[in-house]
C-alpha cells in the first residue's frame, strides 16, 4: 500500500497510518488486516497518534487556514476538533502514557509546549527556555522531549525534576524524533550533507550515529517532508518512493 506517518498502538497489535496521496486515515493490524478508514476527502490527515487505551487516534488537519488537532475513534465515526475556541494552531499531539493528559506544539503557536487535561479540556504551558515544538512523550512519563524551533537542537523536559535541560545541539536539521519502548534512546533522522539516522540516550550530552540514509530513495510529503519512525521493537522506518510510473515489457502475438 502506498501509505507513511506510522504510529502503532500501545500493545502492538494496531498501526495507524496516512494513505497516499489521498491523505486519509486508516488502521489495521501491522500485517495489513481489519483495515478500516478513519477519514473521508475532502479533510486531509496528517501525524496521527494512538490514544493510551488504544480507543482513539489524535491527528492534524487544516481547518479554515489553522492546522488543528482532531479526534477520532478507532472503531470509525466523525472526526471531532480537539479545541474548537482556540484559533492558533495546533501541531503535533502526543498521548501521555496515562492516558490523563495531551501535549502538542506547533510553529508560530507560541514559544511553549502546551498541556490538554482530557477531562476538562483546560489548557495549560509547559514555559520553555526557547521557543520550541514537535513535542514526544516518554514511554514512561518521565520526560517530553523536544525541537528547537530551528529545529537543530534537542531539549528534554523531566517531569520528576520539573526541569529542562541544557539544549544538545546538532550539525543538521532533525526530524522526526521518536521514543524507544524502553524509553531509553530517542531516535531521529539527521539531514545534511550525509543524512544520518541517529539516537541519544536519555542524559547523554551527544548524540550517536546509527547509519547513513543516502542512497535510499525516500518520499517527501508536502506536509511532513521525509518522515521516519519506529516499530515497538525499534527497526527504523522510512517512507520509499517508488515514483508515479511502472515499466512493462510485453510479448506481441501478432496475426
Amino acid at each position: 500500500m502506498s501509505a507513511s506517518e506510522l504510529d502503532f498502538s500501545k500493545d502492538g497489535e494496531w498501526v495507524t497510518y496516512v494513505a497516499y496521496p489521498e491523505y486519509t486515515l486508516w488502521r489495521s493490524h501491522p500485517d495489513g488486516s481489519d483495515r478500516l478508514q478513519l477519514t473521508y476527502h475532502p479533510m486531509e490527515a496528517h501525524l496521527p497518534r494512538w490514544s493510551s487505551d488504544g480507543k482513539q487516534v489524535a491527528f492534524i488537519a487544516v481547518r479554515g487556514d489553522k492546522w488543528k488537532i482532531f479526534f477520532v475513534s478507532s472503531q470509525g465515526g466523525t472526526a471531532q476538533e480537539l479545541l474548537p475556541e482556540d484559533n492558533d494552531n495546533e501541531d503535533d499531539p502526543v498521548f501521555a502514557p496515562d492516558g490523563s493528559r495531551l501535549a502538542f506544539g506547533g510553529i508560530g503557536r507560541s514559544r511553549d509546549i502546551a498541556l490538554v487535561d482530557l477531562k476538562t479540556r483546560r489548557v495549560s504551558t509547559i514555559p520553555s527556555p526557547q521557543a520550541v515544538f514537535s513535542p514526544r512523550w516518554s514511554p514512561d512519563g518521565r520526560y517530553l522531549a523536544v525541537l528547537s524551533q530551528d529545529s537543530l537542537a534537542i531539549l528534554f523536559f523531566d517531569f520528576k525534576n520539573r526541569k529542562w535541560t541544557e539544549p544538545i545541539k546538532e550539525n543538521a536539521v532533525i526530524g522526526f524524533p521518536t521514543w524507544s519502548r524502553d524509553a531509553k534512546y530517542l531516535y531521529f533522522d539527521e539531514a545534511g550533507a550525509d543524512t544520518t539516522f541517529r539516537r541519544i540516550r536519555v542524559g547523554a550530552s551527544v548524540s550517536e550515529r546509527l547509519f547513513t540514509l543516502n542512497g535510499i530513495s525516500r518520499f517527501s510529503a508536502p506536509m511532513v517532508g521525509l518522515w521516519s519512525g519506529l516499530t515497538p521493537e525499534s527497526v527504523p522506518l522510512f517512507t520509499r518512493d517508488n515514483g508515479a510510473q511502472d515499466v512493462y515489457a510485453l510479448d506481441l502475438e501478432a496475426p
